[in-house]
């Protein structure tokens, strides 16, 4: 827990800095309320408030909220503030802060001292908000709502309707979730807002209460709370009735489109199903070089669709205007595709990619001989074995690729996500060998019963002692079992490219990021370096592009929870690299101007 004491340490220091820059003169600070964020050693940002005052017998107060931590007003201890300095501490984390007005009177800087180290912060003075008259227009009205998760800002869009005489009822739309008109409960709509997200069905999420105080005719400030946690919510009345929330995602290709595209359906000689994916064809007679396209782990649909990004898509775009054709395919089970993608091993997934090798080369426009690979995450997994099993595959595009078994990467994944989120190596060892049993008792085929246990003990040391820890793991259990008993994962824990890799002499290029957490390069890199060695291919590519995360979005800590958040879909780096490549490969002339 030393990493996040410190910033909670550190947070509270800035309170009592902020508390003393009231005005630039000020002899006392005035109480308000104050924001600002900890930068800690791993990077990680923590977005923090603190609230101060003084009772009616002049004793000082002081609150803290952190709502990335679920840390809801936790009283400060030892608070003085005199002239134009401030201090406190928070006994609770055993930290000491020391600050002093800035010369604008509206912040704070000082220091937090804790455990013989000291780190320097700053804090800004909240704006004061409008006072609310107590007047309801009963009509329609539309309320954007920002939740501020751990690392993650989720958007709603709240429509609340005048129901009889004095009542409301509301529905909510929340992209991140694809949830859209989805009825609430419990609404009420006053001086204070509050409704109810409670999903009627078997396996739900526990409810999500949320509790909202007007701070102004068009404003309102409170907490959502759900499974013991509580989050900080702000809410803003719209008044553009055409004003939507939604996920920005500038990326996403835009007509008009300068190459032809259409739907296209193939057979799986494995078991006779039908794959279904979208062809996109370059201008002009051709014949082209071509791309297959295969996607990361779970059910994907052909635009690898993932938190509002489409990064299938967006490569598909930017290839096919460059002269090359592209085919992308849903998943099995996914889209327009039949089967179950949870159900299917790794050998029928590497016949359905030769099986779409096989299509392209009958295209007409396509030059059958120099038909390539692009694969992501595991699909750079069953690149190189169906890049070993047909003579038809030419080059081969690896991102955020393994380069070790699936047992192997799941363990350094993990360990490295909650590294990068602060939790401390003592406590890291014990998740990993509780995971580590879990994913043993997976590949030995072990009863559901003892994979439900193993899985509910790594919830339980995961939650910490928490209050809500038996809940959560139950929530966890209910939640993964279906994935960790499929066939795909227990399928996917001895996958291994390596040895196919060994063999392979086409021209290979390798992109990943130095901040992908699920596919770690420092681990990974070297392993596909040494195999493609052993084959002797002089004609690979292994590129480390720095500050990218597995997704090659440009990142900050490379945590999953960033995803969402960035806009960015692919790093445009990364498309120039990658397609500057694969024109060398193919003999095409880059266009004059082109990017």
């Amino acid at each position: 827990m030393a990493a996040r004491r410190m910033v909670l340490m550190t947070l509270v220091w800035i309170a009592a800095a902020l508390g003393f820059a009231s005005a630039a003169n000020a002899q006392s600070i005035e109480p308000g309320i104050w924001s600002g964020a900890v930068t800690l050693p791993n990077r990680a940002t923590l977005e923090f408030s603190i609230e101060i005052g003084a009772n009616e017998d002049g004793e000082q107060w002081g609150t803290i909220t952190i709502p990335s931590q679920g840390t809801v007003e936790q009283p400060l201890d030892e608070i003085s503030f005199e002239d134009r300095t401030i201090s406190f501490s928070w006994n609770a984390v055993g930290a000491v802060f020391e600050g002093r007005l800035g010369g604008n009177g509206e912040s704070v800087v000082g220091t937090l001292t804790q455990q013989g180290q000291t780190f320097a912060f700053r804090l800004d003075q909240a704006p004061p908000v409008e006072e609310f008259d107590g007047e309801i227009v009963r009509e329609v009205q539309r309320w954007k709502g920002v939740a501020k998760l751990p690392g993650l800002d989720v958007e709603f869009l709240v429509t609340f309707t005048p129901e009889g005489d004095t009542g409301w009822s509301a529905v909510i739309d929340v992209p991140i979730q694809n949830i859209s008109n989805m009825a609430l409960k419990d609404v009420r709509f006053d001086e204070e807002i509050g409704f109810t997200i409670l999903l009627d069905q078997e396996g739900a999420p526990p409810p999500a209460i949320f509790q909202l105080e007007r701070v102004g005719q068009e404003s309102a400030s409170g907490m959502f709370s759900q499974a013991g946690s509580q989050f900080i919510v702000r809410m803003t009345q719209l008044t553009d009735p055409n004003e939507t929330v939604g996920l920005k995602r500038p990326q996403n290709p835009k007509p008009p489109f300068p190459y032809s595209e259409r739907e296209v359906t193939y057979t799986s000689p494995v078991d006779g199903v039908t794959l279904a994916g979208t062809l996109t064809m370059p201008e002009g007679e051709g014949p082209h070089p071509a791309v297959l396209m295969l996607t990361g782990s779970g059910p994907q649909d052909r635009d690898e669709t993932l938190m509002g990004h489409k990064p299938f898509w967006v490569i598909a775009d930017y290839l096919s205007r460059r002269g090359v054709a592209v085919l992308r395919v849903d998943d099995r089970g996914v889209g327009s595709s039949g089967g179950d993608i949870m159900q299917t091993v790794a050998k029928t997934n590497v016949a359905d990619a030769v099986a779409g090798v096989e299509f392209l080369k009958k295209q007409p426009g396509v030059d059958a001989s120099k038909i390539g690979l692009i694969g992501h995450s595991e699909g750079a997994w069953i690149g190189p074995i169906a890049a070993s099993r047909s003579d038809d595959v030419s080059f081969m595009v690896m991102l955020a690729a393994p380069g070790v078994s699936g047992k192997e990467l799941l363990v350094m994944q993990r360990d490295a996500v909650r590294g990068a989120a602060g939790v401390p190596p003592e406590q890291r060892q014990l998740e990993q060998k509780a995971h580590e049993e879990l994913l043993d008792a997976i590949a030995r085929g072990e009863s559901d019963d003892v994979v439900a246990e193993a899985l509910r003990k790594l919830a339980l040391l995961e939650r910490g002692g928490a209050s809500d820890a038996e809940e959560y793991a139950d929530r966890i259990v209910d939640q993964q079992m279906a994935m960790m008993t499929s066939a795909w994962f227990r399928d996917v824990m001895a996958l291994d490219n390596r040895p196919a890799l060994r063999t392979l002499k086409i021209p290979v290029l390798v992109i990943t990021g130095d901040l992908d957490l699920q596919v770690p390069p420092d681990e990974n890199m070297p392993q596909i370096r040494g195999a493609l060695n052993t084959a002797g291919n002089s004609k690979s590519t292994l590129v480390t592009m720095p500050g990218l995360n597995h997704l090659l979005q440009t990142a900050r800590l490379g945590l999953p929870s960033e995803y969402l958040a960035i806009e960015q879909t692919i790093a445009p780096e990364v498309l120039v690299l990658m397609t500057e490549w694969i024109q060398e490969q193919t003999g095409i002339e880059a266009a004059p101007g082109e990017d």
